[in-house]
């Protein structure tokens, strides 16, 4: 008998749900800090977050039938998911924005020789 097959499924049902509850806690602290890191990073990191926390409001909606299926957002879903994420990391990162245009001065690109 394995471990699964143990565990009743109302208690699984209240550990998913603490273990849910737990990852938004961490979503929250992890968007706050978005801000900090460069725009590419950000965006594919508040993308991910989206993505990861439906699935999750997906898993916590099915309750005891979410193991018997495999959770996932139709691909419409994660495209609105992923504009979201660009609209809230242009507002997270718009301090970069004047750094972005700006060639680095390591690189020799506009030296015409």
């Amino acid at each position: 008998m394995t471990l699964f097959e143990k565990i009743k499924p109302r208690e699984l049902v209240s550990i998913i749900d603490r273990l849910l509850a737990w990852a938004d806690t961490h979503y929250d602290r992890g968007n706050e800090g978005i801000r900090f890191l460069n725009w590419r990073c950000a965006l594919a990191i508040q993308a991910a977050s989206n993505i990861y926390s439906e699935i999750g409001n997906i898993v916590r909606r099915k309750q005891g039938s979410a193991w018997d299926e495999r959770a996932y957002t139709s691909t419409m879903r994660k495209s609105f998911l992923a504009f979201k994420s660009a609209l809230q990391t242009s507002t997270k990162t718009a301090w970069q924005i004047p750094h972005l245009w700006y060639p680095r001065k390591d690189l020799d690109i506009l030296d015409f020789k």
